[in-house]
């Protein structure tokens, strides 16, 4: 389980199913960092881009799904391989602490980058002293 006081925990997600193929997923190794503003999710999604990473949010549950396409060299064949797998699946629990429409994404050589925004309510604030 991931927590940052109860604001993130993993809900996992191994495999996932499309028709009648059955599509073998690895839970991406997650970072999770805090500051005073936001949550920041670091994931490891080797082969993937833009283009091939899914997140979404549904009620409560942020999910990180991306496809890969496992490459075999031109004029090879595959010997051995321990990366078999044709994507990345993982989900997290929100809680209300986090500001929905705060959240943001980015995806960089396979790290996958999630900001996620904490409400206004919980961000700390400086209250002013007044003179009497």
């Amino acid at each position: 389980m991931i927590t940052s006081e109860n604001r993130v925990k993993e809900e996992s997600g191994v495999a996932a199913s499309e028709g009648d193929v059955v599509r073998e997923y690895s839970v991406p190794e997650v970072d999770v960092f805090e500051n005073e503003e936001s949550l920041l999710l670091v994931a490891n999604v080797p082969g993937a881009d833009e283009k091939s990473v899914d997140l979404s949010l549904e009620k409560n549950i942020l999910t990180i799904e991306a496809k890969v396409e496992n490459r075999v060299p031109e004029g090879y064949k595959r010997y051995y391989a321990e990366n078999e797998a044709e994507g990345y699946s993982r989900q997290f629990r929100l809680s209300d602490d986090i500001d929905r429409d705060g959240i943001s994404a980015s995806v960089n050589n396979g790290v996958l980058r999630i900001t996620l925004k904490k409400a206004k309510e919980i961000q700390p604030k400086k209250i002013e002293i007044k003179t009497a």
